[in-house]
């Protein structure tokens, strides 16, 4: 049987195996940034960012100091970026409420019930006979 021990890899053969997981890892990484930095959607504008890192978090003090700057300086939408996670931040209360007069139905988080729908025929609980 093989044993652990058994194997003796040449500092040559080591070298190599290192640098090509040193590739691999380093293409994984420039595949994922590439692939996330294609937005499918128009975002609201956002401060400048680093571009692995995102926003770099603020002491939590002054967090909320600091998105109200953002607010008043990029307008009432805001995104940030924490890592590969996009954040919209909607900063005033009539941006809030036209988003949910216009958008009220695509935002809405209840799963739609599809065998009650089957089983009513189309019709509503309240409806139904």
């Amino acid at each position: 049987m093989l044993q652990l021990h058994d194997l003796r890899i040449s500092g040559d053969t080591q070298l190599i195996l290192n640098a090509g997981a040193c590739i691999g890892v380093m293409a994984v990484v420039v595949w994922a940034y590439l692939r996330k930095s294609g937005s499918r959607l128009p975002l609201p504008p956002s401060p400048p960012t680093w571009r692995l890192w995102g926003h770099l978090p603020t002491p939590s003090n002054s967090a909320s100091l600091t998105i109200a700057q953002w607010i008043d300086k990029y307008g009432p939408l805001v995104t940030i970026r924490s890592g590969t996670q996009t954040i919209v931040i909607i900063g005033r209360y009539k941006a809030a409420v036209d988003i949910m007069e216009k958008q009220g139905r695509m935002l809405a988080d209840r799963p739609r019930l599809v065998a009650g729908e089957i089983l009513a025929r189309g019709l509503t609980i309240g409806s139904s006979p």
